[in-house]
């Protein structure tokens, strides 16, 4: 018997779904490090070992283990690590395997990478046996690839669940402080709370005076009797650490406050070491500072940040003045449409279905008159409307689009900037553009940047009839749930994207199979060309072959010229017009001194394919020329009547596609 044997006992498919079942089974990702071990030592009498990586590892609440790059581990795992993080760099997501033996191989090293993380190396070896062979291989990537998966999914369980377990602090700190009127007490009460829930060497809270433009100190509690600075102490807005983040709004990190330059020493606070400083603020308005310092270096990780901020949050909304206090029943029935919505929204990784569930869910739950989303897409410098509701809730489908670089209208200027804008008098507010028809005229307007890692993906449009219909709460509770669509909307989009990789990979073995089988050369053209339609953008493509191969140097003319192969166009019909438009020659030899696909700038001459099929001057066109080594046998061209449709992927995929052609 075989080595293999517990492989080919099992069918492929099943043993897959078998791993994945039993991998999400288990309670940790050191638990699935053991298991995958077991299973490689089981199905292949190898052993192994998972070396995970920063920043991924050690989770939260972890004892503290070594792990890669600085892991002490063979020089293949070091090579892998390298080599997949060089790959992620030019942009190639393709999992780089590494052996020590291409021929020979005893041990392999395959990285675990899941939404372009690398979580970690698995390292294979059998010392003693048989070399690994293909079907072993092939077994240990899909294993890798579905490991990979659970890992992720185990990981952001685990971040979930510490996450949860610190916010449940913040919430006990929040409750105990949400009825507190006095503001003095109320400042003194949250520094005490901070401090004795999560044990920092020094927590304070500053309060803007609007007048002197300074931040007093409202509130402090330090780990020993000394960590305590005078009641009276305030800071300039702009000074040092606190008035830096006063001043700008935005929350700054110092793991080493010796290295920190806006770092001001204080007598009372000299064991320092690292300091954290969050503002308080509302919408845009700054109340504070909430200050935290550490006697330890870099004391505050990625995840601490993230509860401090929410923390930070939590007071902003307990420090305003008595005015607020009144609408603290309404913030709470704000955070809970936050949840509710969210929950509603992040149910589906369907893209179309996401945009109808998001607008059916705003309209149902705040009964404004219009609600309208659209996507941003900064490659084109285009923004499209994809889906709305009008006032009787029917359904708003319509073919608009707007310059990105636009300098009219604010659905425009919103997406350049990433911020919101909102009206209550649309008709006297110059920045919005009102229709002729005074009857479908929405007074009240909020138009809302859905932003995701600082990059602008979509616009979400609410509009309302009457005057007055939003203020600061409104546009404080829809900028936290359009951060919430932001979310949902990436996710979905990483789906599809996944989903389109997954087609492309089809397409490519589709592809080699019918040049494997001897396939007729008409038919399999024909069959590249509708495997590029498939995966891009595309209302036109041909294939054009010379009928005596030439090199780079040679000229040529339109009777050397033969349409191979078309798609949405008539060969005689393109044949027409290179002999009736012999200008287009000059770009099909263009393509031809290129090593590469060439994608047509806006403002270049039309090609043939755009003259024959009349498409507007900017309409999107890329080209490859069909070459084996330098020997010239054709060209490779798709179009498509809009513009910018074509990108690197494109450009990547057309080449493939042109490589096979002329293999062919």
């Amino acid at each position: 018997m075989s080595e293999t044997s517990g492989l080919q006992a099992i069918p492929e498919w099943k043993l897959y779904v078998r791993l994945g079942e039993r991998l999400l089974d288990q309670p940790s990702v050191e638990r699935q490090c053991i298991l995958i071990q077991e299973i490689i030592s089981e199905l292949l009498s190898a052993q192994s070992k998972v070396w995970l990586s920063s920043p991924y590892f050690p989770l939260p609440g972890d004892t503290e283990y070594n792990v890669l790059p600085h892991a002490n581990s063979d020089p293949i795992v070091i090579e892998a690590y390298k080599n997949q993080l060089l790959a992620f760099e030019n942009g190639n997501n393709r999992v780089n395997i590494v052996f020590d033996d291409p021929k020979k191989t005893r041990r392999i090293a395959i990285p675990l990478v899941s939404q372009d993380n690398m979580l970690g190396i698995l390292e294979i070896s059998r010392t003693a046996g048989h070399y690994f062979d293909n079907q072993e291989i092939n077994f240990l990537e899909g294993l890798a690839s579905h490991a990979s998966v659970s890992m992720q999914i185990i990981r952001q369980v685990t971040i979930k669940n510490w996450r949860m377990e610190q916010l449940s602090l913040v919430r006990t700190v929040s409750e105990q402080i949400a009825n507190v009127l006095n503001l003095e007490e109320l400042c003194k009460r949250i520094t005490h709370l901070i401090q004795d829930t999560f044990k920092y060497f020094y927590v304070a809270i500053f309060l803007v005076n609007g007048k002197k433009r300074s931040l007093e100190l409202k509130g402090d509690k330090g780990l020993n009797a000394d960590a305590k600075l005078p009641e009276n102490f305030s800071v300039q807005m702009g000074e040092g650490i606190v008035g830096f983040v006063a001043k700008s709004g935005r929350e700054l990190i110092a793991p080493d406050v010796n290295e920190a330059s806006l770092y001001r020493k204080v007598n009372q606070l000299f064991d320092t070491k690292s300091e954290a400083a969050f503002p308080l603020k509302i919408d845009k308005k700054i109340l504070g500072v909430l200050d935290i310092q550490s006697d330890q270096p870099d004391r505050f990780h990625e995840n601490d940040i993230i509860v401090l901020r929410a923390l930070a949050n939590s007071i902003a909304i307990a420090v305003q003045d008595a005015d607020l206090y009144g609408s603290l029943q309404r913030r709470a029935e704000q955070i809970a449409t936050i949840f509710e919505v969210s929950n509603a929204i992040n149910s589906t990784l369907d893209f179309d279905e996401l945009l109808q569930k998001i607008i059916l869910t705003l309209k149902q739950r705040f009964h404004y008159d219009e609600v309208h989303l659209f996507t941003v897409h900064t490659g084109r410098r285009k923004i499209f409307y994809q889906t709305g509701m009008d006032i009787d809730n029917h359904e708003i489908v319509e073919d608009i689009n707007f310059e990105l670089d636009d300098p009219e209208g604010i659905i425009p200027w919103v997406a350049r900037s990433g911020i919101s804008a909102m009206t209550n008098n649309a008709v006297d507010d110059g920045r919005f553009i009102i229709p002729d028809d005074q009857n479908l005229v929405r007074q009240s307007q909020m138009i809302i940047p859905l932003i995701y890692a600082g990059e602008v993906q979509g616009i979400l449009e609410i509009k309302d009839k009457k005057p007055d219909s939003f203020d600061e709460h409104d546009l404080f509770l829809f900028e936290a749930i359009a951060s919430n669509i932001s979310t949902a909307v990436r996710n979905a989009t990483l789906f599809r994207s996944e989903h389109w990789r997954h087609q492309v990979a089809d397409s490519f073995r589709d592809v080699i199979g019918l040049i494997s089988a001897n396939t007729a050369i008409n038919q399999l053209l024909s069959n590249i060309l509708l495997q590029l339609n498939r995966n891009l953008p595309c209302d036109a493509s041909a294939i054009w072959l010379l009928e005596n191969n030439v090199n780079r140097e040679i000229k040529f003319d339109s009777n050397s010229l033969r349409v191979a192969a078309t798609w949405g166009i008539e060969k005689e019909k393109l044949s027409k017009v290179v002999v009736d438009y012999p200008e287009t020659l000059k770009s099909i030899e263009a393509v031809f001194e290129e090593s590469s696909p060439t994608i047509r700038l806006s403002d270049s001459e039309r090609g043939p394919l755009g003259i024959a099929l009349d498409f507007p001057p900017d309409y999107s066109s890329i080209a490859a020329p069909l070459k084996i080594g330098d020997t010239i046998l054709g060209i490779l061209a798709l179009a498509h009547k809009t513009s910018r449709r074509y990108g690197s992927e494109a450009k990547d995929m057309t080449n493939t596609f042109a490589n096979y052609a002329a293999v062919a």
